[in-house]
């Protein structure tokens, strides 16, 4: 079960930086994309736009996994108080 855990929690951690390092690789090879005119999401358009999206599903994957990983490691839980613990019952339950 430890073993399942680690590599979820290993999803999660590595969904940020795959993000980051294929879009940086896309903007590099794209020609007419400038950074400083252009944002990421642009990057889903033309005829490899399904390689940013495709890394943006795949992304999100990752950080569900890494939710999943969370959620079996004892003791994860969000301290009393913090505005994560409020309950669905729309209660603020001490949270400021």
């Amino acid at each position: 079960m430890k073993r399942w855990s680690n590599a979820l929690l290993s999803a999660g951690v590595v969904a940020g930086p795959l993000y980051v390092v294929v879009s940086l690789v896309e903007v590099t090879v794209r020609d007419g994309f400038d950074p400083t005119r252009h944002a990421w999401s642009m990057l889903a358009n033309g005829p490899y736009g399904w390689i940013h999206s495709l890394t943006l599903f795949a992304g999100g994957l990752l950080v569900v996994a890494g939710a999943a990983g969370l959620h079996r490691v004892p003791g994860a839980r969000p301290a009393p108080g913090h505005p994560a613990a409020a309950r669905a019952d729309g209660g603020d339950h001490g949270a400021r």
